[in-house]
């Protein structure tokens, strides 16, 4: 879902039928409103929480998919996959180790978190 598709949709659920009665809503100018709705800025992941609770949408799942829809979240997703191409590489070179050299540690700590993050 982008920006624009969820300002329509929270618009359509909360009753409001305007830019203007959006924006007081969540606090922001109706010239913001207006350029979410044509894809020429993106909210914030705040705001798009804010836009989904009103559209009856998880917040962060679709707070999430909105600014990843988002110039920035495109700049993000391309250094998150070199990111992880790297960490790849970092594990096929830990793995070609011979078993009699010295352990590698990449880090983690025994009962720490795991996350990952899907590209």
């Amino acid at each position: 879902m982008n920006a624009q598709q969820l300002v329509e949709l929270a618009m359509q659920k909360s009753g409001k039928t305007s830019q203007h009665q959006m924006a007081a809503a969540l606090g922001v100018s109706h010239v913001a409103v207006g350029k979410w709705m044509r894809g020429e800025n993106c909210p914030t992941f705040e705001q798009a929480a804010e836009l989904a609770v009103l559209a009856g949408l998880p917040p962060v799942r679709t707070a999430a998919e909105v600014r990843q829809h988002s110039i920035d979240g495109r700049k993000h997703s391309a250094l998150l996959k070199k990111m992880a191409a790297l960490a790849a590489g970092v594990v096929l070179a830990a793995s070609v180790i011979p078993s009699h050299a010295a352990p590698v540690s990449l880090g983690h700590k025994p009962g720490t978190s795991v996350y990952y993050v899907k590209l």
